[in-house]
């Protein structure tokens, strides 16, 4: 997203926790508004540093659940792995310390649950568990 406000004027990056209009996710949004999307951009810059493949994949690919989950994004199981922990995480720290429920939850809940083994309970336990012990230090 740092790329994108460096290149695109008027770039208004969507935070986690924040709130998108409508059934779209956050790379259909800036696609439309931009033509570019933070997903896109962050996968031509890693492969123009020579980061692998399959690297470059998992930032491409990481906000299309449904092409991760059939796998036609062809992003490797490590990869799926580690999009599932990222969004997981992002979803616990939105829930624990903003009191919100992330838009990109609910997107890609089904995939990174899946992924992780977990149900959506475990993980709200587990979740509120580590933000616990976080705060106390």
């Amino acid at each position: 997203m740092l790329a994108m406000l460096g290149n695109f004027e008027g770039y208004k990056p969507k935070l986690p926790g924040s709130r998108i209009e409508g059934d779209a996710g956050i790379t259909e949004m800036e696609d439309r508004l931009y033509g570019m999307s933070h997903a896109r951009l962050g996968s031509r810059m890693a492969q123009t540093w020579l980061l692998p493949d399959d690297v470059c994949a998992a930032i491409l690919w990481h906000h299309d659940y449904a092409a991760l989950a059939d796998g036609t994004a062809g992003v490797s199981p490590a990869g799926q792995r580690n999009i599932a922990v990222t969004l997981a995480a992002q979803y616990v720290y939105c829930l624990n310390k903003m009191g919100l429920h992330d838009a990109e939850w609910k997107r890609g809940a089904t995939f990174a649950l899946a992924q992780l083994g977990l149900a959506q309970t475990e993980l709200d336990v587990m979740g509120k568990k580590l933000m616990e012990e976080l705060d106390a230090g």
